[in-house]
């Protein structure tokens, strides 16, 4: 039950921006609406976001079954999709670097190990320590989605349009899995969408081309989608109670207002570098991070070397 959920802090994004431009005289108990007309009428006085930039972890946390498949409500599962995000508001830029789930680490109190394992043992703020070591930087806020949030999100949006890029075909009762799709462009509910995604029948690149192909598709949803009042108000709700982790409703809110300014061409993505190690573990290469952290836009770049005068004038 592997499936990296890094394009989750995109749907977060996406939702909330949706109300952006949309709220105008609308006034009720949805606390998303409450929240826009606040800022509408003394823009930036309620904004709860630094001023310069803030980092989020993403994580997707798998879900714990007992032997049968039966889910096991309240354990914390494996996370296999850890995103790093920075969002630079002062250079309006977002950054983002995967960790692959089978990067080794010294996981607190049972050694080394896989990353997707501390959250199993210890939580979602240890993870956060441990990306700190790995890479340098200490998440302020960190995000913990299931595959319910997928679900909820795509059944209330009426299904995502995938061109699926050929026949799947999986079943393992355990993990609750019973896909059949076919090859072909076609509407996708929730539950398929998790299907699509899971598939483990091919390779890590292969579930990464998966994820862009629902990306893309879920980009085009929410342009075209056109939300009633009632629609956003219970999408919110949804969203909101499902979502869970240290950053607030409105702290979400306001980075979707602010995701939706973001040109296309000012969002990077990258990995942290790593090498196969004993079985399916792989090791981070430290001598390489920087320069990952700066293709991922988690680092800014150096600034380039000013010529000396001395050098100039002996050319």
């Amino acid at each position: 039950m592997k499936v990296a959920l890094y394009w989750t802090g995109y749907i977060l994004f996406c939702l909330f921006a949706l109300a952006a431009g949309t709220v105008t005289a609308y006034i009720g108990s949805n606390e998303l609406v409450q929240i826009l007309l606040r800022d509408a009428l003394t823009p930036g006085s309620q904004n709860p976001l630094p001023k310069d930039e803030l980092y989020v972890l993403l994580l997707g946390a798998d879900e714990q079954r007992m032997p049968g498949g039966k889910v096991i409500e309240g354990a914390r599962g494996r996370t296999d999709t850890i995103q790093l995000i920075r969002c630079n508001f002062k250079d309006n830029t977002i950054g983002m670097m995967q960790i692959p789930r089978d990067t080794e680490v010294d996981v607190p109190g049972h050694g080394r190990g896989k990353i997707n394992s501390v959250h199993v043992f210890k939580g979602p703020e240890a993870t956060a320590q441990v990306v700190a070591q790995l890479t340098g930087i200490r998440p302020d806020k960190v995000v913990v989605v299931n595959y319910e949030t997928i679900r909820t999100v795509v059944d209330m949006l009426g299904g995502v349009e995938i061109d699926v890029p050929r026949n799947m075909k999986y079943r393992d009762r355990r993990g609750d899995l019973d896909i059949n799709l076919e090859k072909g462009r076609q509407l996708l509910n929730g539950e398929q969408v998790v299907g699509f995604l899971r598939y483990r029948r091919d390779s890590d690149f292969f579930r990464g081309e998966r994820q862009q192909l629902f990306l893309d598709a879920l980009r085009r949803k929410v342009a075209q989608k056109k939300l009633t009042f009632a629609e956003l108000d219970r999408l919110s709700r949804q969203v909101s109670r499902l979502v869970t982790g240290n950053i607030t409703h409105e702290e979400i809110v306001y980075l979707g207002l602010w995701a939706k300014s973001v040109p296309t061409t000012n969002v990077k993505s990258g990995r942290l570098p790593v090498r196969e190690g004993r079985s399916t573990n792989l090791i981070p290469i430290p001598d390489e991070l920087d320069q990952a952290l700066v293709e991922s836009g988690l680092k800014d770049a150096p600034p380039s070397a000013v010529p000396s005068i001395e050098s100039e004038s002996s050319s």
